[in-house]
C-alpha cells in the first residue's frame, strides 16, 4: 500500500510497505499525531498532562516546598496561561518562537535577573519532556537568557562607615572609629 498527500508542510508519496488496510491507516495517523513522516509518537501527553507529570517529578525528586511553589508558579501557571491564550495544547506546537514569545513576556513582566531564573524552570521543563521522549527537541535550550547588568557589591568608604557606626557608640562620647572597625571586618 502506497501513501499519497500532504502533511503538515511536506508532501508524501512512498510505500507503507504494508498489506493491511487497517495497519495502514494506523501507520498514517500515527504520522499525522507527530506531525512529521515516518515519525510515530506513542503517548504524547498534553501539555498539561506534561506539566502535572513535571511538578509530580519534582515532588517525588523531595524538593524543597519553596521550589516546588516556584515551579508551579512559572510553569503551571504562567506557562498554562500562556499556551492557553495562544491556543496551544499539545507538545509539538511549542516551538522555539513559542518559547521566545513566552520569554518575551517573562521580560516585560519581570526585572532583567528574575526574568533570567523564571526562564531556567521552562528550560528544565522542556528538558525533562524531552528527556521523556514527548518532544524531538528541546525548544527551550537555544533561547538566550535576558542580559542583567548587575553591579558589583563594593564594601564601605569611611564616611558610610561612620554614620553607620555612630548610633553605636555611647552618647557623649568621642570614641575612635578605626577600632570598631577592625572588629567589624576581623576575619
Amino acid at each position: 500500500m502506497w501513501v499519497q498527500g500532504p502533511l503538515g508542510k511536506e508532501y508524501v508519496r512512498q510505500s507503507l510497505n504494508l498489506t493491511v488496510w487497517g495497519a495502514a491507516q494506523e501507520k498514517v495517523r500515527g504520522w499525522e499525531a507527530s506531525g512529521q513522516i515516518g515519525v510515530v509518537h506513542q503517548n504524547a501527553p498534553s501539555i498539561r498532562e506534561a506539566v502535572e507529570k513535571h511538578i509530580a517529578d519534582a515532588d517525588a525528586r523531595n524538593l524543597k516546598p519553596e521550589s516546588i511553589k516556584k515551579i508551579r508558579d512559572i510553569v503551571e501557571r504562567r506557562l498554562l496561561d500562556f499556551c492557553a491564550k495562544q491556543g496551544y495544547r499539545f507538545l509539538r506546537q511549542l516551538n522555539v518562537d513559542a518559547v521566545r514569545e513566552f520569554r518575551n513576556g517573562l521580560v516585560k513582566s519581570y526585572s532583567p535577573n528574575s526574568a533570567r531564573k523564571r526562564l531556567e524552570y521552562v528550560r528544565a521543563f522542556f528538558r525533562f519532556c524531552h528527556q521523556s521522549g514527548w518532544i524531538a527537541a528541546n525548544p527551550a535550550a537555544v533561547i538566550k537568557p535576558p542580559r542583567a547588568d548587575q553591579s558589583p557589591t563594593l564594601p564601605f568608604d569611611k564616611d558610610e562607615m561612620r554614620a553607620i557606626l555612630l548610633p553605636l557608640t555611647p552618647s557623649g562620647h568621642k570614641a575612635s572609629f578605626e577600632r570598631p572597625i577592625g572588629f567589624v571586618f576581623a576575619p
